[in-house]
């Protein structure tokens, strides 16, 4: 390729360019953050509104904390740490453990060691929707029933009772747990903090 010397060179072209803020940039992250922000809080009131409504209502039966013993807070510690395992358990087989398990598996309050002792001595029964707990010293936390709810296995309820005798049968005939209320024992939600 041969050099064209015969042609004269241009002048070169120059052109000024303002430099943008990016000003309207700006203006739609400002405004997608704006909304990502009212989007949250929307669906976070909303989810608020719906968790107060789906609580269980209360009813004239359930405890306030402020007439637990020392003693029934001791047996909802360990209920719902036990919860925890029942869950678990539950979640694997689709079924509740046998009273035997929990012994072998040293959950308590089900196992016979000082606490059992402290507590009150249950005998633990398995009942068709939890556990029921006949309390050999009932003058120290009375008797127990752990309950969950059909179809409910995340919102169990913790039934205590001070009645001299209460049997397993007698519990075990009770399908729904206004039952308990209507024969006298005392509701305590265990998804409640003390």
């Amino acid at each position: 390729m041969a050099l064209n010397s015969d042609n004269p060179p241009r002048a070169a072209v120059s052109m000024v360019v303002k430099a943008d803020k990016g000003s309207a940039e700006t203006g739609w992250v400002i405004m997608a953050i704006a909304s990502i922000l009212l989007l949250a809080w929307a669906l976070f009131q909303w989810n608020h509104l719906s968790e107060k409504a789906q609580k269980t209502t209360t009813l004239q039966s359930d405890l306030s904390a402020q007439v637990l013993s020392e003693k029934q807070k001791s047996i909802l510690t360990e209920l719902s740490l036990a919860h925890q395992e029942l869950l678990f358990f539950y979640q694997m087989d689709a079924q509740l453990p046998s009273i035997q398990w929990l012994e072998d598996e040293a959950i308590a309050p089900f196992v016979n060691d000082v606490s059992w002792h402290y507590l009150g001595e249950h005998q633990w029964y398995r009942l068709v929707n939890g556990y029921l707990g006949i309390a050999q010293q009932p003058d120290a936390v009375g008797h127990v029933i752990l309950w969950y709810p059909p179809n409910s296995m995340d919102s169990p309820e913790v039934w205590f009772s001070s009645q001299a005798l209460v049997t397993h049968v007698a519990i075990e005939s009770l399908q729904e747990s206004h039952h308990l209320q209507q024969v006298g024992w005392k509701r305590w939600l265990l998804v409640r903090s003390f």
